[in-house]
């Protein structure tokens, strides 16, 4: 599958809205992060990973995160990044933005008029009179790896 748009910082695609669905069986109970359990006893019908993840396939785009900038908010390079565009912006939520024609991931701050990153090696982007900013779709999910790195 080819990127719909791709940068230094991300990579846009499409969700696939003809793919069949995605089940995995579900453990509805909580589970402890300590010992072991013997979850085998608790599994319920299969969890369709689509409908979890996805709210509107129409408004919904997958980013694969390929920059550093967002790294102390548990996003890392290669992470799988689940925007919504039928979301509304809300204050502390991280967005996808469009700065001057050029997609970014950022904490945005209307108030100080900034693009804010979570990453202490990174400055925040103050919005100067002239630039053309669009918060094009808000995060909903955000996926990583872990086994087999």
């Amino acid at each position: 599958m080819s990127p719909l748009y791709r940068n230094d910082e991300i990579e846009i695609y499409a969700p696939d809205t003809t793919a069949s669905e995605a089940f995995a069986k579900f453990i509805d109970d909580r589970v402890s992060c300590g010992f072991a359990s013997p979850a085998n006893d608790f599994f319920h019908e299969p969890i369709d990973m689509n409908d979890l993840l996805i709210d509107n396939r129409d408004s919904t785009f997958v980013i694969k995160a390929m920059g550093v900038s967002m790294i102390e908010a548990g996003i890392h390079p290669g992470d799988y990044l689940i925007f919504d565009r039928g979301k509304p912006y809300y204050p502390g939520g991280i967005a996808l933005c469009v700065l001057n024609n050029e997609f970014t991931v950022k904490y945005v701050d209307l108030e100080k008029k900034q693009l804010t990153p979570a990453n202490k090696d990174f400055n925040p982007i103050q919005l100067s009179e002239g630039d053309e900013l669009a918060i094009w779709a808000m995060l909903s999910w955000s996926l990583k790896k872990h086994y087999g790195k």
